[in-house]
């Protein structure tokens, strides 16, 4: 397998979680979500990082440094605005609360004022649409998938 660190940074509502599943589900690699309400984020963080391969997802204003420094493939989401906002309103009126990764403290993470493309170099893979989703699953596992219709 080409990548066995995956890291994916985005912001509310870009697609994070439905993007790990979906890695998840077609390498078998486990996917973690520090920012999950109700669990440890840096206990999340650190068990995520003592396994072999790992799939984590990130809130791209506050990453982990160490996933970052470690992943061999960093994914940025760029969804867009308008996008995330929908998927936002149709979370709440189904009654979905989520705290924001945004306010967690920074300690031992990457300056949420830097390009996490630029960091990550020729680790770094861009999606700004569903056509690049399929091109980053592609690139990792060779398989044809779409993401979801919203």
């Amino acid at each position: 397998m080409r990548y066995r660190k995956i890291l994916i940074l985005g912001a509310a509502r870009s697609g994070r979680s439905w993007l790990a599943r979906s890695l998840a589900e077609v390498t078998g690699i486990r996917c973690w979500d520090p920012g999950a309400q109700g669990v440890d984020a840096a206990h999340v963080r650190a068990e995520a990082r003592a396994e072999a391969t790992w799939i984590l997802e990130e809130h791209v204003a506050a990453p982990d440094r160490e996933a970052f420094d470690e992943a061999d493939l960093v994914v940025l989401l760029r969804t867009p605005l308008w996008l995330r906002a929908l998927r936002s309103a149709r979370g709440y009126l189904r009654g979905e609360r989520r705290v924001s990764a945004a306010t967690a403290p920074t300690e031992g993470r990457a300056s949420p004022n830097s390009d996490p493309l630029t960091l990550a170099g020729e680790r770094g893979f861009l999606c700004r649409s569903s056509d690049d989703v399929r091109r980053l699953l592609d690139e990792v596992v060779g398989v044809d998938s779409a993401p979801p219709a919203n």
